[in-house]
């Protein structure tokens, strides 16, 4: 990249740049996303969870309250849905290859991913979705 970083797009991002995903299965997924890495999940460190001046204690607590979160988000959505949000916003893989590792047709990951946002959107309460 031009400006030196080596970020690399998620699976997440790159389904919205192809248009796969509207603003909002997107945005909901980006928020589990987000919710995975404030509760210390994600290899990458959270720079906005430890505040100046916070204390390692207030740092526990919003970890264990993001955590907190996304088991709730994800107990929303159901255990139908959950496992694709899981591999693609979660462990940034193919909703195609999660559909053929779990015995699914490839071509129906995404609109199995699709499905799963709308709900996770629906429980994060985001606009639009007519529900």
């Amino acid at each position: 990249m031009a400006d030196g970083c080596d970020i690399s797009p998620t699976m997440l991002d790159r389904y919205r740049q192809r248009d796969e995903l509207d603003a909002r299965q997107y945005c909901a997924g980006d928020a589990l996303h987000r919710l995975y890495v404030a509760a210390g999940r994600s290899p990458t460190m959270s720079l906005e969870l430890v505040g100046v001046g916070d204390t390692e204690k207030n740092a526990h607590a919003r970890k264990a309250d993001a955590w907190v979160e996304l088991n709730q988000a994800l107990r929303a959505v159901g255990q139908r849905l959950s496992p694709v949000l899981l591999h693609v916003c979660l462990a940034d893989g193919a909703a195609s290859a999660w559909a053929r590792k779990n015995g699914h047709d490839p071509r129906g990951g995404l609109t199995l991913l699709r499905v799963a946002l709308d709900s996770l959107a629906d429980y994060f309460r985001h606009p639009g979705g007519g529900r």
